[in-house]
């Protein structure tokens, strides 16, 4: 049995995600009913609101953001130098 995934196998997962931060919710990362993509969600969050912690024990919604940032920064990253990519977490 092959260790590796099929590149169409892996692809056409990697657009769903994309497509559901993005664009639509498929139910894969946002809870399913949620209306409106990642993306569209955070256009309607002015900077100082986002820039407040969430909760006294997390950070800042600006600061999540940016943490999905990195991660999918180093994803491409290593997408395209057929290797893992560790995330920079002290830079960010």
């Amino acid at each position: 049995m092959s260790a590796q995934i099929p590149v169409e196998t892996f692809r056409g997962g990697l657009l769903i995600v994309l497509e559901e931060l993005f664009e639509q919710v498929h139910g894969y990362v946002l809870d399913r009913g949620t209306p409106s993509s990642l993306l569209e969600t955070l256009s309607t969050i002015d900077a100082e609101t986002a820039s407040r912690p969430v909760t006294s024990q997390a950070a800042s919604l600006a600061a999540q953001v940016n943490h999905l940032c990195v991660h999918l920064e180093s994803l491409i990253a290593g997408l395209g130098s057929n290797g893992a990519v560790r995330p920079d977490w002290q830079a960010s």
